[in-house]
């Protein structure tokens, strides 16, 4: 186990993994390992995407301070569907614009049922 300059910790494959890993490499002419060469050239991602880089940062930030929770939730596919459609997901968002417009849409929601005191009458019935 490995330890980032942030303190978290990393677990690193074990040998059967490791043996996996590198026959795919081996199997595949655009996938290769990440060596010193690469890293040399490599650029942090706040330079190559300051945006969600900040957004990120802010959310990590949040997070550790409470005032945001990671939850699990269930959705059927249909509703994922739809959500990453409003989302415009063409592989430029990273594939997470759609979680941010859930948690929007649930905000809203908590927000009207605070103003009302009453949430849908077809979630009351769940």
């Amino acid at each position: 186990m490995l330890t980032t300059v942030d303190g978290e910790q990393i677990i690193l494959p074990i040998a059967d993994e490791n043996r996996s890993i590198n026959e795919q490499i081996a199997g595949d002419p655009e996938d290769f390992e990440l060596d010193d060469d690469w890293f040399e050239g490599a650029k942090p991602t706040g330079e190559l995407f300051p945006n969600a880089h900040e957004q990120a940062m802010k959310r990590k930030a949040d997070l550790n301070a409470g005032h945001i929770e990671t939850v699990l939730i269930t959705l059927d596919r249909e509703t994922i569907d739809w959500f990453k459609s409003q989302a415009g997901e063409d592989g430029t968002t990273g594939g997470t614009a759609w979680i941010a417009l859930v948690e929007r849409a649930v905000q809203l929601h908590a927000s009207v049922a605070k103003i009302t005191g009453a949430i849908l009458p077809e979630l009351s019935e769940a």
